[in-house]
């Protein structure tokens, strides 16, 4: 390599020669032996044709008994200004035997995005399982989407027709929370539904300054929010409020959007993840096997009273939380809504479930 003015040149720089690269084609396979003589390169391959699917990545069980080698979760952010999200998003990361950390990355939706799909081709590389999350709903109640008309399709599905609109022609189509969430409240009204989105402080947004639903309204909330956290702590906020500090409703529909894009870009890279519970109701099943799993998990009912509440902390204490319930045998546990009632069971895998809230 050579200094110049920014380091050392990096690779390989052809000063004189440039006739025996143009005689190996592009991609293929060759060895060479430096020498003082001018032959040919020898073994030359013809590049290997591209396969019509990705290889299948396939991970492994971990060798002790855990069901995952890994553990991430981002606590997100629905902030509109880059700025914004940089500093609210904040990832912590952890290994199967050793505590979680928080990584010292400044994140956008974008950049996370990016960064998750690396981790887990990373890892499905190396045959390690990644259990992983992002701290808002990953569903919304099943009563909204039966106005929407979008209640009988599969959860993937119900949430590209969601965000595209291509349930009605005049629906609105996912651009910015402001926008979409008027949108959809105007939709509802020409159809005789009450809206929907509202919140307290966001004059701008054009949306009513109070809930417009009451909590006996089945599209008021999902299952999983009306039901209390085995570990005593926490509240879920309804999906339908956005805006609003506290509130999770814009974070969610960012967040959807860019689990989407997550879950296209593993298909795309033959990268087994699931999600659950929309995959099986119990992450014991074979349809999870050997693959990452997507989970919903609540921070604030993971996070220990003592701590004080910031993004770090909701992060760190989520990961740490799944990490350890994983090397104490509890996580299968927490990982299973097979009990819950039989006319549930439809309604949580379209819905989602959040990890330890009781069935």
């Amino acid at each position: 390599m050579r200094s110049g003015p920014h380091g050392p040149t990096q690779g390989i720089r052809v000063t004189r020669g440039h006739e025996f690269w143009r005689s190996v084609p592009r991609g293929a396979g060759f060895s060479v032996e430096l020498g003082a003589g001018s032959g040919p390169p020898v073994a030359v391959s013809e590049p290997a044709a591209k396969p019509e699917h990705p290889r299948q990545q396939a991970p492994v069980l971990d060798n002790d008994g855990r069901f995952f080698g890994e553990y991430l979760f981002a606590d997100y952010s629905g902030a509109a200004s880059r700025y914004g999200q940089r500093k609210s998003i904040k990832v912590a990361f952890a290994k199967a035997h050793f505590p979680a950390s928080v990584d010292s990355g400044v994140f956008t939706r974008e950049s996370l995005l990016d960064w998750m799909h690396r981790k887990l081709l990373d890892a499905s590389e190396c045959g390690v399982r990644v259990c992983l999350g992002q701290d808002h709903s990953y569903g919304f109640p099943l009563g909204l989407t039966r106005e929407l008309g979008i209640a009988a399709q599969p959860w993937r599905s119900a949430i590209a027709s969601f965000l595209d609109g291509s349930y009605a022609s005049d629906a609105p189509r996912f651009t910015g929370v402001p926008e979409f969430t008027a949108g959809i409240n105007s939709w509802l009204r020409l159809r005789g539904f009450k809206d929907y989105f509202w919140s307290a402080t966001q004059k701008g947004y054009g949306l009513p300054s109070r809930n417009p639903r009451v909590a006996t309204d089945e599209a008021f909330s999902r299952v999983t929010d009306t039901r209390r956290s085995s570990f005593g702590r926490g509240s879920p906020m309804p999906f339908s409020r956005v805006g609003d500090n506290g509130s999770v409703g814009g974070q969610a529909l960012w967040g959807l959007t860019m689990l989407r894009r997550l879950i296209a870009l593993c298909e795309r890279d033959g990268i087994l993840l699931r999600c659950w519970p929309f995959d099986g109701l119990t992450v014991s099943s074979k349809n999870y096997e050997n693959a990452h799993v997507l989970v919903e998990a609540y921070p604030s009912a993971l996070r220990a009273a003592s701590v004080a509440r910031s993004d770090s902390a909701d992060a760190l204490c989520t990961v740490e939380a799944l990490r350890m319930a994983d090397a104490e045998g509890r996580l299968g546990a927490l990982l299973d809504v097979t009990g819950i009632a039989e006319r549930l069971q439809a309604a949580v895998r379209f819905e989602g479930w959040i990890v330890g809230q009781e069935i």
